[in-house]
């Protein structure tokens, strides 16, 4: 019985850091400091620590120690992501409130404007050799997939929350 458990347990552990797959980044941090071409564990949703691999020593970083992340995949280092660390601004238009959530959360850009830039809130990043793919959240509406919009010059994006009945 002993025998089997610990068989078991070992192929959770095998299954747990095969699924916990690493991609490549370059972190600009809010001190000017700048840690280039590292292993990343990539951060997702409100993740406020993560774990990088830098000349073969782990390192924590705290999300809000964090400017900008480029993340890219080890086999494809020219499809680069941007990704930030923000509190973002709600605006709910059926409850007429406009405020800024408490919780600061990860997200990846998703498109450039000249004005304003798109940005998705990144419940879970996997970087694979095609791209990017973020997952939708589990929200009380459902899974949704949350866009954002940054504008050049604000310190949050804003998300528009509508939901017509």
């Amino acid at each position: 019985m002993k025998k089997t458990v610990s068989f078991i347990c070992l192929i959770c552990m095998f299954l747990t850091s095969y699924a916990a797959q690493k991609a490549m980044g370059t972190l600009h941090m809010k001190d000017g400091s700048k840690y280039s071409s590292v292993e990343i564990e990539l951060p997702a949703g409100t993740v406020e620590e993560f774990k990088i691999k830098s000349d073969g020593k782990k390192i924590k970083i705290k999300s809000n120690d964090v400017d900008s992340l480029i993340v890219w995949h080890k086999s494809n280092p020219d499809d680069k992501y941007l990704m930030r660390y923000s509190k973002r601004r709600e605006i709910d238009y059926d409850k007429g409130e406009d405020k800024i959530e408490k919780y600061s959360k990860w997200f990846v850009l998703k498109n450039t404007g000249k004005y304003v830039s798109v940005w998705v809130y990144a419940c879970m990043v996997d970087v694979t050799k095609s791209g990017i793919t973020t997952a939708p959240c589990d929200t009380k509406y459902g899974y949704n997939t949350f866009y954002n919009f940054w504008k050049n010059g604000d310190l949050y994006p804003v998300y528009m929350k509508y939901f017509s009945r």
